[in-house]
């Protein structure tokens, strides 16, 4: 009813405009003799004809509209951005556009009629055909994510949605390229699961790191803890009245648990190298102090072979520098030690200079050790800063040791900042040189006395008017009794705890000048019963000094010492001379009142 009722009013609408342009014409027309009725029936006929004008310039202007609107979707459509296709129930291909046809990478016309399944691998057309099979059925729009086979070697990913017609027999679908997209999500994936990988990775190496840390501590203590007591009995034995001959056996004996021990450190230092442990400690030392000691570590071997070894130190080396004592006098005692082995007859010359001071207060300052020896052949000098690696590796070879000494040596002077090298001539001798930046001070804080050390009886009565009481925790029995013919000797009191525990209640009755803690004991270590000691004296005053006394040779170690409220550090094995001498020092200091 309603339409009707618009036809209608569209109708007069029509005809009002007819009547309009028909008043226009009959002021120009002009019909004489016409009688009233003809002219009520023309004016009838020209307000239809001018109506059907009207209608049809209507319908001309609605056509061309149209025809402008189908241009205008035909454009869109064939170069949207999107691949619109559409599909019959079978999946064959009726409609295409030029995106759709490029991303099945074939042109518009050979499209029509094939298979949209023959573009999919292999592997997903059974899946497609369930996804096409559903959008029919539930006449809804379905999404789904696929590659196409699109004759290149880079495939294309599409996310297809897909709605079907009202009638059912036919479908379009949009296909939405993703590739770009998939691309960025799988690089993304493989990151984060490379990420993961190195994180789990990274977990692993810590945590194996951490236990060839643990591993390393403990065969440091381990092995070093019996060390303790060998080299301690044999230096001992040799303070005594011996014949020539058993003097002989026990210096020997002696050489050998050094070299010995030199082999251990070296092997534990490689582990300190490959798990990031060994480090480099700035501290002032005497640097003619330091050859001094290296020439009494070698001087045995030199006399006992016969060689000449001569020292050449440039005027300018000044007394005093900072630096890692310990590590440069091991690099130095190692390149000697190898001159004196690799060398029959001749000499082993040393010679040291130093640059110019920088700006920072460093000189650079280079050790050289030449010998007379049997040199390198040219295809061996690879091998010599290699880890395990000898010039002569045969059963037969003429020289031992384990082929660390010189790897070891690189990585130091490298921590250290310098460089080393190597010239040689087979049958001609060796030279091997290092440079290391050591920074200058001018102090007077370095003892000369410190170059020659204290004789035991020298030990005794430190403070002047009593011997002074020595509290050692030690749970190794050996250790213990060599300590005590150590401390018999040289006349001072001591009593023996086996334990952290028995320490602290030993230390609580007694009066002890000082405390020689070792660290790692049963019951209760030595770190914390020197925390006890401490936290009672500062309730009650007073500060005895406690020593550490430890196989664990990491910088760390020594740390954990000090903070724990440690006065000083020692490491298992001692030397004899140099720990009568360190003790003595601490007891005097004390004694007068002075914090050390």
């Amino acid at each position: 009813m309603t339409e009707k009722k618009d036809q209608n009013i569209e109708g007069t609408k029509l005809r009002r405009r007819a009547e309009d342009r028909l008043a226009e014409k009959r002021e120009t027309a002009h019909h004489p003799g016409a009688g009233e009725d003809s002219l009520r029936l023309l004016h009838e006929l020209q307000v239809h004809q001018i109506e059907l004008e009207m209608q049809n310039e209507g319908l001309r202007q609605a056509r061309d509209a149209v025809e402008k609107a189908l241009e205008k979707y035909t454009d869109l459509y064939g170069f949207s951005p999107v691949g619109y296709v559409t599909l019959d129930r079978t999946g064959a291909i009726l409609i295409v556009n030029l995106t759709g046809a490029s991303l099945l990478g074939a042109e518009r016309s050979r499209l029509i009629g094939r298979p949209f399944g023959h573009f999919l691998p292999a592997e997903t057309k059974f899946y497609f055909a369930e996804f096409l099979e559903k959008v029919f059925t539930n006449q809804k729009k379905e999404v789904c994510e696929l590659s196409l086979l699109n004759g290149k070697s880079i495939p294309h990913f599409v996310r297809i949605e897909a709605l079907a017609t009202a009638s059912g027999l036919e479908c379009r679908i949009a296909l939405i390229d993703i590739t770009e997209h998939t691309r960025v999500e799988e690089s993304l994936r493989r990151e984060k699961e490379t990420s993961e990988a190195l994180r789990q990775a990274n977990t692993a190496s810590d945590a194996t790191n951490r236990a060839k840390s643990l591993f390393l501590a403990n065969m440091s203590h381990e092995l070093r803890s019996p060390m303790t007591s060998i080299l301690a009995f044999l230096q001992l034995s040799l303070v005594e009245d011996l014949t020539p001959l058993l003097r002989e056996y026990l210096e020997t004996t002696l050489s050998s648990a050094r070299s010995l021990l030199r082999i251990l450190d070296d092997i534990l230092d490689m582990a300190k190298i490959e798990t990031g442990k060994l480090s480099i400690e700035d501290e002032k030392f005497s640097l003619p102090l330091c050859i001094s000691e290296v020439v009494d570590i070698v001087a045995p071997e030199i006399h006992r072979k016969g060689l000449d070894l001569t020292f050449s130190v440039a005027e300018e080396i000044p007394q005093t520098v900072v630096g890692d004592q310990m590590r440069l006098r091991q690099i130095l005692t190692n390149l000697i030690g190898n001159a004196i082995k690799f060398t029959k007859e001749g000499k082993v010359v040393v010679g040291v200079t130093t640059g110019a001071p920088t700006s920072d207060g460093k000189r650079d300052f280079t050790f050289t050790v030449k010998d007379t020896g049997i040199g390198i052949p040219d295809d061996k000098k690879g091998l010599l800063f290699r880890a395990f690696s000898q010039v002569d590796a045969s059963h037969s070879r003429m020289y031992g040791g384990a082929g660390l000494g010189l790897s070891i040596c690189r990585e130091i002077v490298e921590l250290m900042g310098g460089t080393i090298s190597v010239s040689s001539e087979d049958g001609a001798g060796s030279t091997f040189s290092f440079t290391v930046p050591l920074r200058e001070v001018t102090v007077e804080s370095v003892s000369l006395s410190a170059a020659v050390p204290h004789p035991p009886e020298l030990m005794i009565d430190p403070a002047g008017d009593r011997i002074p009481r020595i509290l050692l925790a030690e749970d190794d029995p050996g250790n213990r009794k060599a300590f005590g013919a150590l401390f018999k000797m040289t006349n001072y009191r001591h009593d023996f705890a086996e334990d952290g525990l028995e320490a602290i209640e030993m230390w609580e009755k007694g009066d002890y000048d000082l405390v020689l803690m070792d660290v790692q004991m049963p019951r209760l270590d030595g770190l914390e019963a020197t925390r006890a000691i401490r936290a009672m004296e500062r309730e009650r005053g007073g500060h005895t000094p406690i020593v550490a006394l430890s196989a664990h040779s990491f910088k760390e170690d020594k740390e954990r010492c000090l903070a724990a409220g440690m006065d000083a550090y020692i490491a298992k094995p001692i030397d004899i001379d140099k720990f009568l001498q360190l003790i003595g020092e601490i007891i005097t200091q004390y004694s007068k009142g002075i914090d050390c």
